[in-house]
């Protein structure tokens, strides 16, 4: 009497699921350090400063309503930052293609900032100054505080999308 058997291991999935945690793990890794030497990787790994974060547009008229400059406005939630954290204040304009449909975003979005360094941000209203002949015809904004670190942003938070005002 002949017995034959035969033991097969079919790993072939394991190994494919050790290499996809492997290679996420190091494109993990490498995201973090990019971010840390501040490449364009860094997006990804940059987190929330804090949830709540609005914005609002007022409109400077002081040089005349022919000449009037918009003002994107950041309103940070009371109570959850350090008032002696640093933010840089920008805003992010995604232009339409149809002015009537808020998601037909066309082309990238173009960010905008000043230079300027503010702390204590629920209280000082971070903003940035834009003229209307920089900003195209159509589209929407939003809000974004990135907080500075020593190499790179520490965190960033965002505003929800708005309509751009009617002028």
């Amino acid at each position: 009497m002949l017995f034959f058997a035969s033991c097969s291991v079919d790993d072939s999935a394991d190994i494919v699921n050790q290499q996809n945690a492997t290679e996420a793990t190091t494109f993990s890794v490498n995201d973090s350090i990019a971010s840390r030497l501040g490449t364009t990787a860094q997006a990804a790994t940059v987190s929330d400063c804090f949830k709540g974060l609005a914005g609002h547009i007022n409109l400077d008229v002081s040089a005349g309503l022919n000449n009037p400059v918009i003002n994107f406005v950041s309103d940070a939630p009371a109570g959850t930052i350090n008032p002696n954290w640093s933010f840089l204040v920008k805003v992010e304009i995604q232009q339409l293609s149809d002015c009537e449909d808020f998601s037909s975003n066309t082309g990238s979005v173009i960010t905008i900032s000043n230079s300027t360094v503010y702390t204590n941000v629920v209280a000082t209203h971070p903003a940035v100054s834009v003229l209307p002949s920089q900003l195209p015809a159509c589209y929407k904004w939003r809000i974004t505080l990135e907080r500075t670190g020593k190499f790179a942003p520490v965190c960033k938070s965002y505003s929800s999308w708005y309509d751009a005002p009617l002028f």
